[in-house]
């Protein structure tokens, strides 16, 4: 935005040039500059549509050369073309910019890349910025973009409309994709994992935060065998006091209870109880505590049980070394039949270390 700002303060007073600048931001080109910039993304697949209809050469040559058309649209868009043609070729689009709306924009966009066909086609990889900031005085630019047959305003909007949705989607699958991947760093879990307790919790709501009627039903899917009030651990997460856990918050805790270590689980069943923060549990908030921990200890001898029997191939009761060694080495199922810790982590073997350990 500074460079068209630096336009506008060319002809305007500073007063005059912020008013003219919110009306652009707020008003012609909504969402352009926006922190997902999702009306920037919508414009760039609409102009390659009518790219790929009128010149479906042009696309494909850039697919061939590895250089995404919208690294270069995104940039006559985003500063409306200003810097990437000649100064006074930018104050007649700027002109027409106010005077028409948005939609201009992708007439300019088809005639400038049509005035640089030929050169374009013969192009391999970045020169393709030098060739389209040149300009041929011969090319009647103007006359081309606004008699080109292009969408009526209805259509264009249509087309946005539709564009804005499947954008949206896209967004949020790749910031989904992120966070889940930061997260493998930060809990025990592994993407697979992630990804089913992330369905799970989808199914729920679908923002990033539960009240306590959408946690209770997330967390007695995920832990079961819970015995206790899940209230308690609500509270525990709600670190705001705003009657809301976030995934962030509440991925975490899965973690620990669920693939935590036995120390790990221990911090987190004297935090369950510690209700006033003050370091200090009670006789009676001590026996809850030590019941969950039985809870977890039971957990492991389960596990320890059934990877026994399943590892004791001769049914006798007893595992020879060639067992013992595929025992050792056999993955747990407690979420959802998804493997999760290795035996040897909970025979304190090689428990896994927290985050927080990592980080010192």
């Amino acid at each position: 935005m500074n460079i068209v700002t630096a336009v506008l303060l060319l002809f305007l007073p500073e007063e005059h040039a912020f008013y003219v600048l919110c009306s652009i931001v707020e008003l012609l080109v909504p969402e352009f500059y926006g922190k997902q910039m999702i009306g920037l993304i919508v414009d760039q697949r609409i102009f390659d549509e009518l790219l790929t209809d009128k010149f479906p050469e042009v696309p494909k040559h850039f697919e061939e050369t590895g250089l995404p058309l919208t690294t270069v649209t995104g940039a006559w868009f985003l500063c409306l073309f200003v810097g990437h043609v000649p100064l006074e070729v930018a104050f007649r689009i700027l002109d027409c910019f106010f005077y028409e709306g948005s939609n201009i924009l992708l007439s300019f966009g088809i005639s400038l890349m049509e005035m640089n066909l030929a050169s374009v086609l013969q192009c391999d990889g970045v020169e393709v910025y030098d060739i389209l900031k040149s300009y041929n005085w011969e090319f009647p630019f103007f006359e081309r973009a606004f008699s080109a047959a292009m969408p009526t305003a209805s259509k264009l909007d249509e087309m946005r409309a539709s564009n804005t949705f499947s954008a949206i989607k896209e967004l949020e699958e790749r910031g989904k994709k992120s966070r889940l991947r930061e997260f493998t760093k930060t809990t025990h879990f592994s993407r697979p994992e992630l990804d089913k307790v992330f369905q799970r919790y989808t199914t729920v709501t679908p923002n990033d935060h539960l009240n306590y009627e959408e946690f209770e039903q997330v967390f007695k899917g995920d832990v079961p065998w819970w015995n206790q009030d899940p209230l308690e651990v609500f509270k525990l997460l709600d670190v705001q006091r705003m009657g809301v856990v976030y995934f962030s918050e509440y991925i975490s805790a899965l973690s620990v209870i669920l693939k935590g270590s036995p120390q790990e689980q221990l911090t987190f069943c004297f935090a369950l109880y510690d209700g006033d923060n003050d370091n200090n549990i009670s006789m009676a908030e001590y026996e809850m505590a030590r019941n969950l921990m039985y809870t977890f200890a039971l957990k492991r001898r389960e596990v320890v049980a059934s990877v026994f029997q399943n590892s004791d191939a001769s049914k006798t009761n007893r595992l020879t070394l060639d067992e013992f060694k595929v025992a050792m080495e056999t993955p747990i199922l407690t979420l959802q039949d998804e493997p999760l810790l290795p035996f040897a982590s909970l025979l304190n073997m090689a428990p896994p270390s927290s985050p927080r350990e990592e980080g010192q």
